[in-house]
């Protein structure tokens, strides 16, 4: 029932709230373990630091120990050699004074006066001697061997010590090098690990802490509607019930009507069957649809605008990757209107050309096609077409023709009822419609694409190149003159950049107006000072007018972006109010070209007004040789050369 509903919607608020209460309690236990993490990493890399100036220490306190035991063994086995040497010397003395004594007695005792009692006496202390000579080389002998013994027990001791000095060394020095490389790295992972699940854990609570605002918020948007569904049925029962007794009197008053003789009298004369009556009112209308024109593939409905499409990206292309201008050089003398047309061949030519490949390849790719004649021929005028318009812009208002082209291609995707119906647009594309030249190109291609309708194709081809072909010519060979100066600005700037790719200009190449050379050829003193105060004045507010014009046209974007977001509107009213955003960046662009324009302007007469008094031809000869090559000069501006 409701009133259950309204219970467990406050019960879930309630418990809502409890779980926003407790979510600054889990916050600062992540940030508490987030400090934990922190401290812990610390003290592990100043473990980590300390370890290896340990380990470094005791190693070399190791093999310098190794060292310092070579070098006493060393020195000991000198000694004992030293001293091995000394008793051998001995031994060999002794020894050989064992065999002279010995001789000695054998002298003696074959002496003739060996029976003498002295002779006796000194055979009997020889040997004596050589018997305690004998004794001696018996222990010399036993300390020979001693100290062979006691050398190699001193290398052998030494060499075990320097081996463990080195290979306590080399462990110390691998523990180290492990735990660098190997404990380390783990336990610094598994930290990143734990401090990216608590990142993600702080971040599952903001989306929480977000997502129990909303919650609540419905909640109790819930129990407001509950409230008003508990009113609204309520009153809704008292209706159902004033209904149900207005239904029990229809009921009893139509009962008595149908059994009445007046009213089986009335059936009978009518001759109507309530079930036909009852059929007719469910369904007064029945439709039958009838297929005309079968387009049975998606992409053959979706050709013609994307065809046309192409062919006009193709001709801005062209625009932007061959030279607009006639270079005069290395030519006879020729007209504007011949520099214009000789370039016009060419592009027209190249256009057809890609009119030709993108219509064949449609075919190719095997789209539903009628009349695949009257297809390439809609495609081949529509490219023409373009190509005339786009030559015209571009060489009429050069940079800002191209702008414009791009602005005449976004204006047509949704205006020229190329993937939808017109109908379904917002007014101001429906006012748009009949204006452009997507609409009868795409018209045409959808003759030849489904099938003919009467003089649809022809009307719309006589359209096409009947109208905007001479607008396109207008364009070119009129708009030139009056651009001039604008292009020739901008072309000068753009080159200046080093940048940006533009038209190359002539010494010189400006138009001039009548009347500030005329003034300028007087030298009149009003107008020079009436032109440095004008001059002076703009220059001061120039800045200021060209920084405004930066903010506003920077500013644009962001202010389309924030209202688009912000603005609760349908997808039509979205698109009109980015079509007057995208009028305002162009209104903001204009307003900066003029106050650049104008700086020129000024900047020419300035120019003018400062030079110095002379004669007349010399003035015209000044003006020749600063500014005008080759002079025309026409009251209200105009355009020289191609």
């Amino acid at each position: 029932t409701i009133d259950s509903s309204i219970h467990s919607v406050d019960s879930s608020n309630d418990l809502l709230k409890k779980l926003v209460a407790s979510l600054p309690a889990l916050d600062a236990r992540l940030d508490s373990a987030s400090t934990s993490l922190e401290n812990i990493r610390k003290t592990l890399n100043d473990y980590s630091a300390t370890l290896s100036a340990k380990v470094t220490e005791s190693a070399l306190a190791l093999t310098q120990a190794a060292v310092d035991i070579n070098l006493a063994s060393a020195q000991i086995a000198g000694d004992i050699q030293t001293a091995k040497a000394n008793v051998d010397t001995a031994l060999a003395e002794a020894r050989e004074l064992v065999s002279y004594n010995n001789q000695l007695l054998e002298s003696l005792r074959n002496s003739p006066v060996a029976s003498t009692d002295q002779v006796q006496k000194a055979i009997s202390d020889i040997e004596a001697q050589n018997a305690s000579l004998s004794s001696t080389i018996t222990l010399l002998e036993q300390l020979a061997n001693q100290l062979d013994n006691n050398a190699q027990a001193v290398k052998n001791a030494t060499d075990t010590v320097a081996n463990v000095a080195k290979t306590s060394a080399d462990n110390l020095q691998k523990s180290a090098k492990d735990f660098q490389i190997t404990i380390l790295p783990e336990i610094d992972t598994s930290l990143d690990s734990l401090a990216s699940a608590i990142g993600t854990l702080r971040g599952a609570t903001e989306s929480l802490r977000t997502l129990f605002d909303q919650e609540s918020t419905l909640l109790t948007q819930l129990a407001s509607m509950l409230e008003q569904s508990k009113s609204i049925c309520a009153e809704v029962g008292l209706s159902l019930e004033a209904l149900e007794n207005n239904l029990e009197s229809t009921y009893t008053d139509l009962r008595s009507l149908q059994n009445s003789a007046s009213f089986k009298e009335l059936t009978t004369l009518l001759g109507m069957n309530p079930d036909d009556v009852s059929s007719f009112m469910s369904s007064p209308v029945k439709l039958d649809t009838v297929t005309l024109y079968p387009v049975n593939p998606y992409g053959s409905g979706i050709a013609p605008f994307f065809s046309n499409l192409a062919l006009w990206v193709c001709g801005f292309i062209l625009m932007a990757i061959v030279r607009l201008r006639v270079d005069p050089v290395g030519l006879p003398r020729f007209s504007a209107t011949q520099a214009y047309f000789g370039r016009w061949l060419f592009y027209v030519s190249i256009g057809i050309i890609q009119s030709l490949i993108i219509c064949i390849g449609d075919l190719v790719l095997g789209i539903q096609c009628e009349n695949p004649a009257a297809f390439i021929g809609a495609g081949v005028l529509a490219g023409f077409v373009y190509v005339n318009l786009l030559y015209a812009l571009a060489y009429s208002m050069r940079h800002i023709g191209k702008a414009l082209a791009v602005v005449l291609l976004v204006l047509q995707i949704p205006g020229s009822s190329g993937m939808f119906p017109v109908e379904m647009m917002p007014e101001f594309y429906q006012v748009l419609n009949p204006l452009l030249p997507f609409t009868y190109s795409i018209d045409a291609m959808r003759e030849a694409i489904g099938g003919m309708y009467g003089a649809h194709y022809l009307i719309d081809m006589l359209i096409l190149g009947g109208c905007f072909i001479p607008v396109g010519l207008f364009i070119g060979l009129m708009g030139v003159h009056f651009g001039y100066n604008v292009n020739t600005l901008f072309d000068a700037k753009l080159s200046q950049t080093e940048l940006f790719a533009s038209e190359s200009v002539p010494k010189g190449a400006q138009w001039f107006r009548l009347r500030p050379v005329l003034l300028a050829l007087m030298q009149t003193k009003q107008y020079r000072e009436k032109i440095i105060a004008r001059a002076m004045r703009f220059d001061t507010k120039y800045p200021l007018l060209m920084k405004i014009g930066w903010i506003a046209l920077f500013a644009m974007p962001i202010l389309m972006l924030a209202t688009l977001i912000l603005f609760e509107g349908s997808p039509n009213e979205k698109l009109i109010l980015l079509s007057w955003f995208i009028l305002g960046t162009l209104i903001v662009a204009g307003y900066q070209i003029i106050i650049l324009f104008l700086h020129a302007d000024i900047q020419y007469q300035f120019k003018l007004a400062q030079s110095e008094p002379a004669s007349d031809a010399g003035k015209i000869a000044q003006l020749e040789t600063h500014e005008m090559p080759e002079p025309l000069l026409r009251s209200g501006g105009g355009a020289r050369d191609a």
